[in-house]
């Protein structure tokens, strides 16, 4: 049972593991690619270098289109100017609460080391502080766990169902699988036996506490010929393919 293309497609984004995993992906790879430029990666050589402080001259501020989400107050960019060593170095800042005038002597804090990571004291070095990334990298990790779910998932069900063939499988054992629970419910692992040309192979299904009364003895797998390890309860497959499954014959 070849499937097309269009089919294959029809798969992928009739999962809803993928179907979430690109979004919860696109989501967080829009909002990084937002946040990276106006978020204050500078602050973190000031907590792992020494700082020195000294007097600065504000030079101008002008005010951004973006506000401060605890107060919705304006952002302003004020850029100002110091020596040190006789070298003179500009630098900008960040508040929302600095609206001070062109020529007004301000306080700078610098890395002693490197002088041109610098920063009027009580504000940042960019708009918005290092945190503001942890929900988008968050989104875009969850995302991409989804996703490979997802592809692993539809991968699986277009291999089998290009090369199928349908084996009984018995119900050997149920075990309670530690390692793993989905809000504090205990999951179990069934462990089925399949054969394919006199060879014997293992299947594990795992299910909730409030499933494992719908186990049966015996259900039917569908598997790779070419792969006989890749297997997955007919009851598992996508639709799509379940019904072709009826409507075509296929190996026993």
């Amino acid at each position: 049972m070849r499937l097309t293309l269009s089919e294959k497609l029809q798969i992928f984004f009739g999962s809803l593991s993928f179907l979430a995993g690109l979004a919860f992906s696109a989501t967080g790879v829009v909002l990084t690619c937002f946040l990276w430029p106006i978020v204050d990666f500078s602050s973190v050589w000031f907590l792992a270098q020494p700082v020195a402080q000294t007097s600065g001259i504000i030079t101008s501020a002008n005010l951004t289109s973006l506000s401060d989400g605890d107060d919705d107050e304006s952002i302003w960019e004020i850029n100002y100017r110091f020596q040190r060593a006789g070298h003179l170095y500009q630098g900008h800042s960040y508040s929302s609460s600095h609206t001070v005038a062109p020529g007004t002597a301000v306080q700078v804090e610098y890395v002693k080391n490197q002088p041109r990571f610098s920063r009027i004291s009580g504000t940042s070095g960019a708009p918005y502080p290092l945190w503001a990334l942890i929900p988008t990298i968050s989104c875009l990790v969850s995302g991409l766990q989804m996703l490979r779910k997802g592809i692993s998932y539809c991968t699986q069900a277009v291999a089998i169902a290009d090369d199928i063939q349908v084996a009984p499988a018995i119900c050997a054992r149920v075990k309670p699988c530690a390692s793993r629970s989905d809000d504090e419910e205990k999951i179990f692992t069934a462990h089925y036996t399949y054969f394919f040309e006199g060879r014997e192979y293992e299947y594990l299904h795992e299910v909730s506490l409030d499933e494992l009364g719908k186990l049966n003895e015996q259900e039917e797998l569908a598997l790779q010929r070419a792969a006989p390890a890749n297997a997955m309860l007919i009851a598992n497959l996508p639709r799509l393919v379940r019904n072709r499954l009826r409507l075509s014959s296929f190996p026993t």
